[in-house]
């Protein structure tokens, strides 16, 4: 009967020419920067109901992680991301001393850049 067959690559260019030949492609480009800002932040960020529960990083954060972004695809953006978080982790994980204390939030002016 009929076969169905969805794949994906991130290196378009090494598939086999034949293959090409016989199956339907479509090509999804790169995000552009708008779309990688808004991906670090679904990514970093927690969403409730339509709504950002917490801000993370600043707006001018995000504009120069989507600078520094560029070439890269929605899974490399959320491996990166992923990879941080497994640092920042580790970190804790290391630690043998806590101590309470109470951080700003990414809006609060008084924070430095």
């Amino acid at each position: 009967g009929n076969v169905f067959l969805i794949a994906a690559s991130n290196l378009p260019w090494k598939i086999d020419e034949a293959i090409v030949r016989r199956l339907k492609v479509i090509h999804v480009p790169l995000p552009d920067k708008e779309a990688r800002k808004t991906i670090f932040m679904l990514n970093i960020e927690r969403k409730c109901e339509g709504k950002w529960q917490t801000r993370v990083l600043s707006d001018e954060n995000y504009e120069r992680l989507a600078e520094a972004s560029e070439g890269y695809s929605g899974s490399d953006i959320s491996n990166v991301v992923a990879n941080a978080k497994a640092q920042l982790r580790n970190v804790v994980y290391r630690a043998e001393y806590f101590r309470r204390t109470t951080a700003p939030s990414a809006d609060d002016s008084k924070i430095l850049s």
